[in-house]
């Protein structure tokens, strides 16, 4: 079985509730958990083992104590179901980076584990949660402070403060970009950077001769047929092949999100599955983040091939 690495994208515009401080509180809980399927869900979060990046690890723990066993019998096989003991289950893990500053992220997965998406939902669920939950403590300060039931005025004005959500979103290859940017409500605006500059691109660039890299953004009319928008950017990143992009789109819920796009392959790596866990043998939970795997993936920041992905970000881009 393939473990692969997969590439996401994690910030907020919140002051009132940044990344760091998310992470700080998850970090104090130990680890934050929930039930899926009957299977419950592990989140650990380190964030002042590296001063780079914030690491974590998902264990799924499994409501499941038998597991079945193929054996070769010559010509044929045997099924033999085996039993854990006592307390032991069997459990699925999901290691992941975090840049503290780009809030870009590696996720490693494997088949039947937790997908980098449902990652995305849970982490966001948290952050709604701890949001609320600081959002419940100031309105009793507040109150507290007054010494008497704040006006609707008074309430709304500091709900307001904690309107802003936690956005998570999977780096996309160029070649699915229409598809994707079809099932959005509506698209805001187109963010570039060329690969290289041709002729013609250096042509149309003011001051070009001390240019080294040109960044472009396009606002789209909101009477703009959609479809119509999905099938220009889609041939422009096709044609173009531009070394990255981010499309603000707005999607079936409302929400304004950065769609960002990237020249990269379908994965940043993979590994054998027995490889790996080979690795793992041993490891105490509550010291994961001094674990050896962490280096192989903050290895594929560092990779020279990934530069254009995981380097420095042009602050439009």
């Amino acid at each position: 079985m393939e473990v692969r690495y997969f590439g996401f994208s994690l910030f907020t515009e919140s002051n009132n509730l940044t990344v760091e401080e998310f992470f700080t509180e998850l970090e104090k809980e130990k680890y934050v958990s929930h039930m899926s399927n009957d299977n419950e869900v592990r989140t650990y979060i380190d964030t002042r083992s590296d001063d780079s990046f914030y690491k974590g690890v998902i264990v799924t723990i499994k409501d499941q104590k038998r597991f079945c066993k193929f054996t070769d019998r010559d010509s044929s096989f045997e099924i033999t179901v085996e039993n854990l003991k006592g307390n032991d289950k069997l459990l699925d893990f999901n290691f992941f980076i975090v840049h503290k500053v780009s809030g870009l992220g590696i996720y490693q997965h494997y088949h039947q584990s937790c997908a980098v998406n449902v990652f995305g939902q849970n982490i966001k669920t948290y952050y709604r949660k701890f949001r609320n939950a600081k959002l419940e403590t100031e309105l009793s300060v507040a109150e507290n402070l007054k010494g008497d039931k704040l006006t609707e005025k008074e309430s709304s004005t500091i709900r307001k403060k904690f309107n802003d959500r936690l956005y998570f979103a999977p780096l996309y290859k160029q070649d699915g970009i229409e598809e994707l940017l079809k099932k959005c409500r509506s698209i805001k605006s187109f963010e570039y950077e060329y690969s290289y500059l041709t002729k013609e691109i250096k042509a149309a660039t003011p001051l070009s001769r001390f240019v080294n890299r040109k960044v472009e953004k396009i606002v789209f009319n909101r009477e703009t047929n959609i479809v119509e928008i999905a099938k220009g950017i889609g041939n422009f990143v096709k044609n173009m092949t531009p070394k990255r992009g981010r499309v603000h789109a707005e999607n079936e819920h409302g929400q304004v999100l950065p769609i960002r796009i990237f020249d990269m392959p379908d994965s940043f790596g993979s590994v054998n599955y027995d490889h790996l866990v080979s690795k793992l043998d041993g490891l105490q939970v509550d010291e994961f983040s001094e674990h050896n795997f962490f280096n192989e993936l903050t290895a594929i920041f560092s990779n020279k091939e990934n530069e254009h992905i995981f380097g420095a970000e042009i602050a439009s881009v």
